[in-house]
């Protein structure tokens, strides 16, 4: 340094450090932003997972196979199951069926479903809901004559953490469940 003040050489090596520490804090920053709405979505996932697969197994538990054995709960296709509750001793519930619908796709294409929940004949139902939306993929397996009811749930969620042109990748996440059944079929041993 001169009795002057900074040489020219001195104030571009400074500019140059703080302008790299800008940048440095900038990114640091970007990370931890795209980090906390990807965490806050999966939370928000996590929590409709929850609900959906609560709300299944309070239901699938309580339906089976009759006195008689005939079986109360089938899986028409994987994205569908149906099923009769016990609200008595022998008397049953009007049916229940729980189907994967066709939802708006994501940007990009990606397919997504909605979850709704028919009262009555599959057909001809008496009341719709829907239970869920933003749905990538939703199966039930009923594997023969089990007691088990295998629920695979998938959400897919638009991905806003990335800038640039081209829409990022979604964010996936699958779900497992197993719900046994509380009416199982009986032997004819009676065991």
């Amino acid at each position: 340094m001169s009795r002057r003040g900074h040489t020219l050489l001195e104030v571009v090596i400074a500019s140059a450090a703080v302008a790299a520490l800008a940048l440095a804090v900038a990114s640091l920053s970007l990370a931890l932003r795209r980090s906390y709405v990807e965490s806050t979505i999966r939370v928000d996932m996590d929590e409709d997972a929850r609900r959906v697969l609560t709300a299944l197994r309070r239901e699938l538990r309580q339906s089976g196979y009759g006195l008689d054995g005939a079986p109360m709960l089938a899986v028409p296709s994987p994205a569908e199951v149906t099923f009769r509750t016990r609200t008595g001793l022998d008397t049953w519930s009007e049916q229940v069926t729980y189907r994967r619908v066709t939802d708006t796709p994501l940007s990009g294409g990606v397919p997504r479903w909605r979850l709704v929940r028919l009262v009555g004949p599959a057909a001809t139902p008496v009341a719709t809901t829907e239970v869920a939306r933003g749905i990538g993929d939703l199966s039930f397996t009923l594997p023969a004559g089990g007691a088990t009811v295998l629920v695979r749930l998938e959400l897919v969620r638009a991905n806003p953490t990335w800038p640039g042109a081209s829409p990022p990748p979604p964010l996936r996440q699958v779900y497992e469940d197993q719900v046994e059944l509380l009416n199982r079929p009986r032997s004819p041993w009676g065991s």
